[in-house]
């Protein structure tokens, strides 16, 4: 045998910040929208936004999210894997919310 065969495996501690990004592209082709309806008062959208979606890190995040979708119909709530979406998606509408998930164009 060869001594690179006989040497032993390294395996690092981190992963490589390339493989990372390359991650979140594979699992990145779907986006969750918002819908703007006229039931549901902004306290509302923001508070279920910051709590279900951990992407939403804070009020001002989430209410910018909920204007959008006030002004122009919809809004990107967060993009990534269509099975992750999914489950934002669901909590979101148990609260009484419209959120779709579409493919990225």
């Amino acid at each position: 045998m060869s001594a690179i065969l006989d040497a032993p495996l390294s395996i690092p501690d981190t992963i490589p910040a390339w493989l990372g990004r390359l991650d979140s592209t594979l699992e990145a082709p779907y986006r969750a929208m918002l819908w703007n309806d006229d039931v549901h008062a902004f306290d509302h959208v923001v508070a279920v936004l910051v709590r279900v979606v951990p992407e939403v890190r804070t009020p001002e995040h989430a209410h910018e999210i909920a204007m959008t979708a006030h002004m122009q119909g919809r809004a990107v709530i967060v993009r990534g894997g269509r099975d992750r979406l999914a489950g934002y998606r669901d909590a979101l509408e148990a609260t009484g919310l419209t959120v779709t998930i579409e493919p990225e164009a």
